[in-house]
């Protein structure tokens, strides 16, 4: 089963990744690997946008603002790809956003 995040929309989605080899060894991401990250809507036929993943301390990072997202639910997932062989990709996962009480204003 696929994670949920749930956030209230205002709130930043704040995502810390990191990946192990197939023998649960961690994979330290450096320049050598390619990441990238997208997400969409599940209650529209939107297209993908991108979440612009960055590497940091052999990690990848997320960080995307939600004030500006119009949906309560989403999809992403995160690709890594190193500069030889086969590439690893996340299981999906979702943000589920509620409304704030107060107005964001």
């Amino acid at each position: 089963m696929a994670d949920t995040i749930y956030l209230i929309r205002g709130q930043d989605l704040d995502i810390t990744a990191s990946f192990a080899d197939d023998a649960g060894a961690p994979i330290t991401i450096d320049g050598t690997f390619t990441v990238t990250s997208s997400m969409r809507s599940m209650q529209r036929c939107n297209d993908a946008f991108s979440l612009s993943p960055t590497v940091s301390g052999g990690n990848v990072i997320i960080h995307r603002a939600t004030d500006d997202l119009e949906d309560s639910k989403y999809v992403f997932d995160i690709v890594l790809k190193p500069s030889t062989g086969s590439r690893d990709i996340t299981t999906r996962m979702y943000l589920q956003l509620d409304q704030p009480i107060t107005p964001l204003t």
